[in-house]
């Protein structure tokens, strides 16, 4: 198909990049959506793990559309908030040490709640939205990081760093280690 084709379907370049950036994270959503389905009786820790290994995952199997989705400046979508949702059912099945769960900074626990009110999740648990952004943007960093080629350059293997900081990150939360 040629490019002024493509004008026939979208009114304009916007309209299909938005497309394209649905389309991608409705794909993102329904992954992790089946992993979560897949994993329902594991641990919270490995359905997390699981959830984190599958982000990872798909973002590597489809750079161009991670890139497409995470890299847009066209906002949250309803997928979007599909993908957080499950990360979110993950982290409040956790039992997390009180360092990891406290959300002391009075703004940011109201800027949590808001966030929580305006997109329909449960407002009085602050502590849950936190770790999930927090989690988001460190697992999307390494993600970004990886895919552009970082690791190689400086001879470490991506996987075997990955499975630390997911490691890592449980640990944090949680107080206790669990090996994959």
């Amino acid at each position: 198909m040629s490019g002024p084709a493509l004008y026939r379907y979208f009114a304009s370049r916007d309209d299909l990049l938005l497309a394209l950036i649905m389309e991608s994270y409705e794909d993102f959503a329904d992954t992790l959506t089946a992993i979560a389905d897949r994993t329902r009786s594991d641990t919270p820790e490995e359905r997390l793990r699981a959830v984190l290994n599958g982000t990872r995952q798909w973002a590597l199997s489809q750079p161009h559309r991670y890139r497409l989705v995470f890299g847009s400046s066209y906002g949250p979508r309803p997928q979007a908030r599909r993908a957080m949702d499950i990360l979110l059912a993950a982290l409040s099945e956790l039992e997390p040490v009180e360092q990891a769960a406290t959300v002391s900074d009075s703004v940011l626990r109201n800027e949590l709640a808001k966030w929580g009110d305006k997109s329909g999740r449960p407002p009085d648990d602050p502590r849950v939205l936190l770790m999930a952004l927090l989690t988001w943007t460190r697992v999307h960093g390494f993600i970004s990081v990886e895919i552009e080629g970082f690791f190689q350059h400086i001879g470490v293997d991506p996987a075997r760093l990955y499975e630390a900081e997911t490691d890592h990150l449980i640990a944090q939360l949680t107080g206790r280690f669990t090996p994959p």
